[in-house]
């Protein structure tokens, strides 16, 4: 993938993102090492959209709904990283029909993870897997759940 960097003015704020792929938006928010990971297995069946700087701990719902506002995004598809995870955590809670689906991909079970799973949230999928031990069966759940 050959991603083009965008830029969407969100308020007084402009947010560089970068955009490639095909097929349906999904939104991945986590840090550039993990980008790079899952960019390739997403592009080949998605329009790949990844904000840069997405796992600052200064995201959070409000930034999210902002940045999907302003690049005119139906409910999305996101995937984060555990860093990445708290604004669309935050923002399928607050809103649940904001978000198509959310892949939370982290070694870890966060409080707001197990909220939203409570009463087996089909939406939402929470693989148990550090980026450096992601392997062929996570790549296989993560694109059934994502399609």
């Amino acid at each position: 993938m050959n991603p083009v960097i965008a830029y969407v003015q969100i308020g007084p704020v402009e947010i560089a993102y970068s955009r490639g792929g095909r097929g349906s938006p999904l939104v991945l928010v986590a840090d550039q090492a993990l980008q790079e990971l899952f960019e390739p297995l997403l592009s080949g069946h998605f329009c790949v959209i990844s904000p840069v700087e997405a796992a600052s701990p200064r995201r959070n719902a409000a930034w999210l709904r902002g940045f999907l506002d302003a690049l005119g995004l139906p409910p999305p598809r996101v995937v984060a990283d555990a860093e990445g995870s708290a604004a669309p955590i935050e923002l399928m809670l607050e809103d649940p029909g904001a978000l198509d689906k959310l892949a939370v991909l982290c070694d870890r079970q966060s409080s707001s993870c197990a909220q939203l799973r409570r009463g087996g949230n089909p939406r939402l999928l929470h693989l148990h897997s550090a980026a450096e031990a992601f392997g062929p069966a996570d790549s296989a759940a993560l694109l059934g759940f994502l399609r």
